[in-house]
């Protein structure tokens, strides 16, 4: 059991245990007065009702698919490459759509050193729970909810356009891609008369 696991468990408990004590309280108090008997009720009744409520909105939520926007701007490889570089702003991938994460980084639920480490590179694979970064100490994969495609939705700011080519390739130029070096951008090129198609 991991500790947010036992965070969100514990809370529960003390919310139950406080409810429990309202319910309790006003029903001693009453019990003698012969007024208000039923009094007690009200406490968990205004709990327990909007919390139903939200959670089945929060279920119904969770099964319908919120789309990605489909950007008016477009940006090429090389303006991405570009910006990315420079090093002051955190752009990233997500299905050819590029998202400019560098406001959003101290926000981020998984932490800001998440966004920093891949900061250039396409996450796809981490947003849709294929990857982690934690892969030798068994981190958990994660595959992001709704709520996580609308805050993207919040940070696309156009769509990638690349140029495909199938063939053979070498390694043009590599760049670090964070700042401790650990992460690093690769700009393929062509190998020299191996283009198959266009």
């Amino acid at each position: 059991m991991r500790l947010r696991d036992i965070h969100k468990y514990l809370s529960w408990l003390m919310i139950f245990v406080a409810i429990f004590g309202c319910a309790t309280g006003i029903n001693s108090y009453n019990t003698g007065r012969m007024q208000h008997y039923y009094l007690w009720i009200a406490s968990p009744v205004a709990f327990l009702v909007p919390l139903i409520i939200m959670e089945a909105h929060h279920q119904v939520y969770l099964r319908k698919h919120v789309q990605f926007v489909a950007p008016l701007t477009t940006i090429t490889e090389e303006e991405f490459y570009a910006i990315t570089r420079k090093g002051r702003r955190h752009l990233v991938l997500i299905d050819d759509l590029v998202l400019d994460a560098t406001d959003y980084a101290p926000y981020h639920p998984g932490g800001k050193f998440i966004i920093e480490r891949t900061r250039g590179t396409d996450v796809s694979k981490f947003f849709y729970g294929g990857y982690n970064l934690e892969p030798l100490t068994n981190g958990v994969n994660y595959t992001h909810t709704n709520y996580a495609r609308v805050a993207c939705n919040s940070l696309i700011i156009g769509k990638l356009i690349r140029t495909t080519n199938i063939c053979k390739v070498k390694i043009d130029a590599t760049s670090d891609a964070s700042e401790d070096q650990l992460i690093k951008t690769f700009k393929f090129v062509a190998a020299p008369g191996t283009v198959l198609s266009d």
